[in-house]
């Protein structure tokens, strides 16, 4: 599960290897979003979550600590939680189901299609209530 978490992060990061030695800020903040998603989806220790990306539990415990961070500035990691938050609504679909890292490609694929009909759908309706409300304007009583 671990493993499948950290791939998610990557590919939705789109950063190659989050488990590699660097303090580049997108890294740093991808693996905080692994930190974040593998303690809330798994029950393993920071230790073993940690040493999936070849870190100690320290710097796991370090990486929570800036995810609350992220929380109580939210404007300011506005991005990074709207990536993590999508990443978070996939973590559900793994946990049930044997989905191999081939696989993830397609589950993203069919996630963004399902998201451009529900956007064709909304502005669909937009584009009613914008009629409505010129139909409704020219009624208006003097």
């Amino acid at each position: 599960m671990l493993q499948k978490i950290k791939e998610l992060v990557e590919i939705e990061t789109k950063i190659r290897d989050i488990s590699k030695k660097s303090r580049l800020p997108d890294i740093v903040d991808a693996r905080v979003m692994y930190y974040y998603l593998a303690k809330k989806y798994t029950e393993f220790s920071y230790q073993r979550i940690a040493r999936q990306v070849n870190r100690d539990h320290a710097t796991a415990l370090h990486g929570m600590k800036s995810y609350n961070n992220w929380n109580f500035a939210s404007l300011q990691y506005r991005k990074q939680l709207t990536k993590l938050h999508s990443i978070e609504q996939l973590v559900p679909e793994i946990k049930e189901e044997d989905i191999q890292p081939s696989d993830f490609h397609d589950l993203f694929r069919a996630r963004n299609i399902a998201l451009n009909s529900q956007v064709t759908s909304l502005l669909a309706q937009i584009e009613e209530k914008d009629a409505e409300i010129k139909r409704l304007s020219s009624w208006r009583t003097v």
